[in-house]
């Protein structure tokens, strides 16, 4: 959460985010499918439940600036829905990168009414 604030912060127009299922199917934001990059557990999402999901690094490259790391508290790997309650003003881009009819539903499902 902390990326999107920063990108946020400093104008951005819209978020780009990539979204994975947990084992328990909850919708989580994560560029990676495999955690290994950005908590060190090398683990896919889909094989945890949330509540199993290891926390982010304490300080993450931010690909979208140079030279950028981002720090927060919050080291929990976010709910879809989570980012729409922090950012509803902001438009959001979203890439699915599997097949995965289930996730396309919850995805559309978790989506706010006015962006549908």
């Amino acid at each position: 959460m902390a990326a999107f604030c920063h990108a946020v912060n400093v104008g951005t127009d819209m978020l780009e985010l990539d979204c994975h299922l947990t084992k328990d199917e909850q919708v989580v934001v994560s560029h990676d499918e495999n955690l290994k990059r950005a908590t060190g557990v090398d683990v896919s999402i889909s094989d945890l439940k949330y509540s199993e999901l290891p926390p982010y690094l304490c300080k993450l490259d931010v690909t979208f600036q140079k030279e950028c790391h981002c720090e927060g508290e919050d080291n929990r790997i976010p709910l879809l829905k989570e980012v729409f309650e922090a950012f509803p003003n902001t438009p959001v881009n979203i890439d699915i990168k599997v097949n995965n009819n289930v996730l396309i539903k919850k995805v559309h499902d978790t989506v706010p009414a006015a962006q549908n």
